[in-house]
């Protein structure tokens, strides 16, 4: 039986609060099924930009860290189709390349089909013609929300979008609390469980977790560089 991991990314807050986590979860587990493959472990990006560069996300920059110290086992990368390893066509590439080098194969659970093996002119063509595709897809899809927050603001005099945790009153004390067990040495998940032990709540939902304590302190990070 052959082993694998999963890796799983969403790129904005409605995907993680909606069904893309267990969509891609759900087509991966019947790809292991069918297959016989056993996942041995998760990685999950969340509210995590296929843009951005594997060092740049937490659960892909850990997941390579893990197949370095291992040797590349277990030796499969199981992802629910090609957009979920990025949607940058550049980075893209940088990723397959990383990852081939570990001697890792990366498998596309959708299709069944392995990505990156394909050496020739024409597959290396075929899989650069997907990753521009999904770059073009998202370009559109910013282009498009773009546009609208222009009409908007044309037709009303204000487009605000939502402002940022740590703008209403008592957020900045929470985020204060954050960064100061963040910087001795404390995980998102504990900082999360520190939080609602301490009533200290989220702005939506009942509770904090890794996630948003993640996304809120990132933020945090990108304001002051």
């Amino acid at each position: 039986m052959t082993a694998a991991v999963a890796y799983i990314r969403v790129s904005s807050e409605g995907q993680v609060s909606g069904d893309g986590p267990d969509r891609q979860r759900r087509v991966i587990a019947e790809w292991a099924q069918r297959t016989g493959t056993t996942i041995e472990q998760e990685y999950l990006d969340l509210a995590v930009s296929g843009t951005k560069a594997a060092d740049d996300r937490p659960a892909m920059a850990r997941m390579i860290s893990d197949l370095t110290s291992s040797g590349g086992l277990p030796p499969v990368i199981a992802i629910e189709r090609q957009d979920r390893l990025a949607r940058d066509l550049i980075e893209g590439e940088l990723i397959i390349r990383k990852l081939r080098r570990l001697g890792v194969q990366i498998v596309l659970a959708e299709t069944g089909q392995p990505l990156g093996e394909d050496a020739s002119p024409t597959g290396v063509l075929v899989r650069q013609i997907l990753g521009a595709v999904a770059e073009f897809d998202r370009s559109s899809i910013v282009g498009k929300l773009r546009s609208a927050r222009v009409a908007r603001k044309t037709a009303t005099g204000r487009c605000e979008g939502q402002k940022p945790y740590g703008f209403r009153a008592g957020e900045s004390e929470t985020i204060s609390v954050m960064m100061q067990r963040r910087s001795a040495g404390a995980t998102y998940d504990a900082i999360a469980e520190h939080l609602n032990a301490n009533s200290l709540p989220p702005r939506r939902g009942k509770c904090w977790t890794r996630s948003t304590v993640f996304k809120v302190l990132r933020s945090q990070a990108q304001a002051t560089c």
